[in-house]
């Protein structure tokens, strides 16, 4: 079975972010993005357009002097969402972060439109951000 193309788009937007290729990450967001980060931690909010989207992820590796890792294990789609599993790490102020999750992106027209971060453990999310 052939690999459905928002796959490859996911996984380059991922490989983007990694190496923090942000000119690449935006290219791929829609300029209406909503990136919807739960839970209850100060960093919990809905994050509209790209300026407050690279504000968030600036504030993330801002906290976590910059060892924060989002490494995708398995990316899914079709042709309006791609499901992402991953596992995030990050150290911060002595803590240490080990959160599996999912990601969850609504495309259109080839860019993400709206994100949905979840996590396995969100009492251990809040707690790390908090």
């Amino acid at each position: 079975m052939d690999e459905h193309p928002n796959v490859a788009l996911v996984r380059r937007a991922y490989q983007a972010f990694a190496v923090g290729d942000l000119a690449t990450v935006g290219e791929l967001l829609h300029d209406e993005i909503v990136y919807h980060f739960g839970g209850r931690s100060p960093l919990a909010a809905d994050y509209q357009g790209k300026q407050q989207v690279f504000g968030f992820w600036a504030r993330q590796y801002e906290l976590t002097g910059g060892t924060l890792r989002i490494v995708p294990s398995v990316i899914t789609a079709t042709d309006e969402y791609a499901f992402v599993r991953l596992q995030a790490t990050a150290e911060r102020d002595g803590k240490t972060l080990t959160a599996p999750g999912v990601n969850v992106i609504r495309l259109r027209d080839g860019k993400a439109l709206e994100f949905w971060s979840y996590t396995d453990d969100q009492y251990a999310l809040d707690e790390f951000w908090s």
